[in-house]
């Protein structure tokens, strides 16, 4: 049976092989009928022709592919060169514009962030810290009305206060536009900059040629408006030879809030005062934030009134600090330092408000108690127009008293000039805590709009 069912499927296997070489079967093959002779029948002749016709469809096709990949390639470096040429051209218009409208004019240029001064030494900044504390004028083109440095020994719990009077005269170098103190904040000085370092540049890191560059990066130096902090605090730094841990720069707004949020301070009066629209007896008072704000900036451009300003402040701010200090922690930093940060009137600082809350709790360990304060020492000069350090002095005491744990400074760690010496300074030295009130009374109305 086996043999049989094989020679049953040889005959259909040798006639499709005869079908598709086109071949005839052999003689001895005589029951299958002979279709050598015979057309295709229709399927066939169909099958035939869709395999003809197949390749003839797919090469154009594939034709067809080809010149739309080339057109689309050419297309799109049409578009990479009209883009990197607009890029081009657009840059360098954009600093043709830039020179034109703020390099060589010098106006509405961006100032330069205060992000480069001399702090206290990494070994020392858990013994001592130094801190730049004033009150800004009205406008951004006031004066300053109030400055002051801050020693705090941490070591010690001792605080040393050394206010400056506005008036005070200064050496304009090349970092200052004007040689009195109380107008350095309003006139900031055109600094050379590097465009692509994004930074500051000093005298040796500037190739001078015919175009100045940084020497660094080989780019031109272009002129940026200096940074109204940045020159108080080099004054400290370069001036006074002091570091500048932190600085708060208080709009007189500020001041006005953190009064109202501590429910006023009690000042003794020595005289009768109208402020803040309120009438004001000899004797003590409790002042709203309008009335403080007003009897620490007042003056009337003299060099009395810029001491007895001095002696105003030591009395609202030993009274703001004695009020802070009595305070719960969470109270002043969510009521008042938040609030105060959160307002249109923010003191300018780079510390968070956790930050300036820490600082305070460190303050508070000394106390007002342990605060002493002084002013710079030095007299009136130029026809009593301004105010002219005495220097050796001032040596003496930064040494004595500012500079616990550095080394002595000497006349050469200090530019500030010296113009009179001729009288004996009256820097008015005395605990801050003789310069406050008891703080007994309470605004009833403690509100801090403004």
């Amino acid at each position: 049976m086996a043999k049989d069912r094989r020679n049953k499927v040889r005959p259909t296997m040798d006639l499709e092989s005869d079908v598709k070489t086109g071949g005839t079967r052999s003689s001895g093959s005589s029951r299958m009928p002979d279709r050598s002779n015979r057309r295709p029948d229709t399927t066939e002749r169909r099958r035939a022709s869709e395999e003809r016709a197949a390749p003839s469809k797919e090469r154009p096709a594939r034709r067809r592919k080809k010149k739309l990949s080339r057109a689309a390639l050419i297309i799109r470096w049409v578009i990479v060169v009209l883009v990197v040429a607009f890029l081009v051209f657009g840059g360098v218009l954009a600093n043709y514009i830039y020179k034109a409208m703020f390099i060589e004019t010098g106006d509405k240029v961006p100032p330069i962030p205060p992000t480069e001064y001399d702090v206290t030494p990494v070994e020392n900044q858990n013994k001592v810290a130094y801190y730049l504390v004033g009150i800004l004028g009205e406008g951004e083109k006031d004066d300053t009305m109030m400055l002051s440095v801050l020693c705090h020994d941490k070591k010690a719990n001792t605080v040393n206060i050394l206010q400056l009077p506005q008036a005070t005269h200064i050496a304009t170098d090349d970092l200052w536009a004007t040689d009195v103190l109380g107008e350095v904040f309003a006139n900031p000085k055109a600094l050379d900059w590097c465009n692509v370092c994004k930074k500051r540049l000093y005298e040796p890191e500037i190739n001078e040629g015919d175009v100045a560059t940084h020497i660094a990066c080989g780019t031109e130096v272009t002129l940026k408006k200096g940074s109204a902090v940045s020159g108080l605090v080099d004054f400290v730094n370069d001036q006074l030879g002091l570091p500048v841990d932190e600085f708060f720069l208080l709009p007189p707004k500020a001041v006005t809030y953190l009064v109202n949020a501590v429910g006023g301070v009690d000042v003794n009066l020595t005289d009768f005062y109208q402020l803040g629209g309120i009438d004001y007896e000899p004797g003590v008072h409790t002042m709203t934030g309008e009335a403080a704000t007003e009897y620490v900036t007042y003056t009337d451009g003299t060099l009395d009134r810029d001491v007895i300003r001095m002696m105003r402040q030591r009395e609202v701010f030993g009274a703001l600090l004695t009020r802070l200090f009595r305070m719960e922690e969470e109270v002043v930093e969510e009521d008042i330092i938040d609030g105060v940060m959160s307002s249109s009137s923010a003191i300018r600082t780079e510390c968070t408000v956790k930050e300036i809350c820490a600082i305070l709790k460190s303050l508070k360990k000394a106390d007002v108690t342990g605060m002493t304060v002084q002013i710079l020492p030095g007299e009136p000069s130029d026809g009593n127009t301004v105010y002219s350090v005495h220097k050796e002095e001032l040596i003496g005491v930064l040494n004595t008293e500012f500079n616990p744990y550095s080394a002595a400074l000497g006349a050469g760690d200090l530019l500030i000039p010296e113009l009179t010496n001729s009288t004996a300074s009256d820097v008015r030295k005395d605990a801050l805590s003789n310069a406050v009130a008891d703080q007994t009374g309470k605004l009833l109305d403690t509100s801090t709009d403004e």
